[in-house]
């Protein structure tokens, strides 16, 4: 990729369609500063092409494909009578198999695609006993005897424009960087919810619920990997007035939580009512972080919570519709200007820019208080840099708007 000079149309929404019709990439920074140095870092000490190849595949399926590392390490079954197979995910519940074909540098070349199509079918085809590896024995198991649907993934390091198959996935460099930007963008986009409730009104496209903090708590707890995204704030921590103040009404007064409580609003891109609950496909918590992450505590904490909570679900027609509820909705603890812009995709790419060099960069306040402290530990910054920081982070000069 051709490195250039940034400018003002590659920090818009506006600017960022005009430069779509140049390159595939939303944003250069992203891709050469973000993804490629994580490759880099991640293959450094490979001795060969081979070994390189090897953890190519293995960043894919931990960073592309989201898999634990033991996960992956365990469905690459890449060398001699792979059949044409490098790695293989299945998945039991949604009743699929995904086999992967890895080619790293000038490996990959297009005849390399539909050689991959021609293997598979050539080992569906085989008798089971004529299979030399264990592992493939139980993929081919379960092609044959659990009825599940087969998808091949093709992965390059290469770019890859010109070629379309509908028998087989293309996951390029570009194509990468573009699954990885949007998935930081919009980290709920697809991701179904579901939440039990007491009673609700509807009205247009909203819904205004009672809700028990306790299943609101199980509700954040088995979301909680994206469903704070998009908020402002996130978690502040408890060292907040308002924090403390949930927390004391949980603990003192939590009959009288639904009254003194402000409530919950989340964005959704669609919603469904059943029985007393609702699916929520794209939740975002975009107001009501702190109370969110209170409950959660105070259930974790006693595993009993006597109180109920007002949750109001809308849902967006997009992400510029989102933005503004999220802008509207937030009043408390002071949220100033700069809160608001830390949504920008200009943020999100220093985000990840800082990271890759050992810096976290805070762009939603709150959001360093909520890392846990093994992800805090690696942090670790440039060690002459650092002399000249502060001891603590109270010292710092947080500049206002």
């Amino acid at each position: 990729m051709t490195s250039k000079e940034a400018t003002l149309l590659d920090y818009s929404e506006e600017g960022l369609a005009l430069l779509s019709q140049l390159s595939n990439a939303p944003l250069e920074g992203f891709a050469t500063h973000a993804v490629d140095a994580s490759i880099n870092e991640f293959m450094k000490d490979a001795k060969n092409e081979v070994e390189k190849g090897h953890l190519y595949l293995l960043w894919h399926l931990t960073n592309v494909e989201e898999v634990l590392e033991d996960v992956a390490e365990n469905a690459i079954i890449d060398g001699a009578y792979d059949c044409g197979i490098d790695a293989y995910l299945v998945d039991v519940s949604e009743k699929r198999i995904r086999l992967f074909q890895s080619k790293f540098g000038e490996a990959h070349s297009i005849g390399a695609i539909d050689k991959f199509v021609k293997d598979v079918e050539r080992f569906k085809k085989l008798e089971q006993s004529k299979i030399r590896r264990d592992e493939l024995q139980y993929l081919w198991k379960h092609l044959h005897e659990k009825n599940m649907k087969i998808e091949l993934v093709y992965v390059t390091d290469q770019n890859i424009d010109d070629y379309e198959s509908g028998e087989v996935k293309i996951v390029g460099r570009e194509q990468i960087y573009q699954t990885l930007w949007e998935r930081i963008k919009k980290p709920a986009k697809g991701q179904m919810a579901t939440l039990k409730i007491l009673k609700c009104l509807e009205h247009d496209n909203a819904l205004c619920c009672v809700v028990s903090a306790f299943d609101y708590a199980d509700f954040v707890e088995r979301n909680e990997r994206y469903v704070f995204e998009s908020n402002i704030r996130k978690h502040l921590g408890g060292k907040g007035s308002i924090n403390k103040g949930i927390t004391k009404t949980l603990e003192e007064n939590p009959h009288n939580f639904f009254e003194w409580n402000n409530g919950i609003t989340i964005t959704v891109d669609n919603y469904s009512i059943k029985n007393n609950q609702l699916g929520l496909e794209g939740a975002q918590i975009v107001n009501g972080a702190q109370t969110s992450k209170s409950i959660l505590d105070r259930k974790k904490k006693t595993n009993n919570l006597d109180a109920e909570v007002l949750v109001t679900i809308i849902k967006t027609k997009d992400e510029k519709h989102q933005r503004n509820i999220t802008k509207y909705r937030n009043s408390q603890n002071a949220i100033k200007g700069k809160d608001y812009v830390s949504l920008e995709d200009y943020h999100i790419a220093v985000h990840h820019m800082l990271g890759r060099i050992g810096y976290f960069y805070e762009h939603q306040q709150g959001s360093w208080l909520n890392l846990p402290s093994s992800e805090m530990a690696k942090f670790r910054g440039d060690e002459i840099y650092n002399k000249y920081l502060p001891d603590k982070k109270e010292k710092c000069r947080i500049k206002d708007d």
